[in-house]
């Protein structure tokens, strides 16, 4: 996953949006592609008076099930916790190539009142026809999912506070593998070790120790990374 907060000036009033984007192989993460979405995101924002909070992404290559990608499962619980208010995509393909799955997202949207932006086909839900359409996309997708059989519980989870601690504020064991997941991809995807140390930090996430801090050492070492030993001669 690909997180990136949009600096710290206060905008009083102001709605706020994520941004989600989907960029290519790891290896080419930071590239033209993923970078011409966020820039065409942060203009859409702009356009519409959004305050872009931050920039969500998943590597294309992803392969767990669709609606459980780390990026797009962090912008939905950014959304259900209030920390933002909307959702900008540049095309309905970044949020799934699926209908049944499209049409599950879109309806999570409408339940939590978050508000879709779709910049390719100038589809905002703030507007009445563009209520109209989600909702169309709503009903596309229900009937795929009973002509197709796709499974019903690949809907995703509502987006909870989740227990990350214990008496001692270690995280929980179940959580480890996802943020370990999480902070490999963000770092895949172009982010220093010190700007994912910060982000964590600001949402208040314990390291994998149950300390409060995150450092670039302790990034690194959430990856799996450990130091080669030196033996003497």
């Amino acid at each position: 996953m690909r997180t990136h907060r949009r600096g710290n000036i206060a905008h009083i009033g102001s709605e706020r949006a994520l941004g989600y984007t989907t960029f290519p192989e790891r290896k080419r993460a930071v590239s033209p592609e993923s970078r011409y979405q966020a820039r065409r995101i942060s203009i859409a924002c702009e356009a519409r008076g959004l305050v872009l909070h931050q920039l969500v992404g998943d590597v294309q290559s992803y392969s767990g099930p669709d609606l459980e990608r780390p990026g797009l499962t962090h912008a939905l619980d950014l959304l259900a916790r209030g920390e933002a208010s909307c959702l900008v995509v540049t095309g309905l393909d970044r949020l799934s190539r699926s209908a049944a799955n499209l049409g599950t997202v879109i309806e999570w949207l409408e339940e939590v009142g978050a508000r879709l932006v779709v910049i390719d086909i100038d589809l905002d839900t703030s507007t009445d026809e563009g209520q109209l359409a989600a909702r169309a996309l709503v009903r596309v997708g229900a009937l795929e999912r009973r002509s197709g059989g796709v499974r019903l519980e690949q809907r995703p989870p509502r987006p909870e506070r989740r227990e990350r601690s214990s008496a001692r504020g270690r995280p929980a064991v179940a959580d480890l593998p996802l943020l370990q997941r999480r902070i490999a991809t963000m770092r895949a995807s172009g982010m220093t070790l010190q700007a994912i140390a910060d982000t964590l930090n600001s949402e208040g996430v314990p390291t994998i120790r149950g300390g409060a801090k995150w450092r670039p050492s302790s990034v690194q070492a959430a990856t799996g990374y450990k130091r080669p030993s030196h033996h003497p001669d």
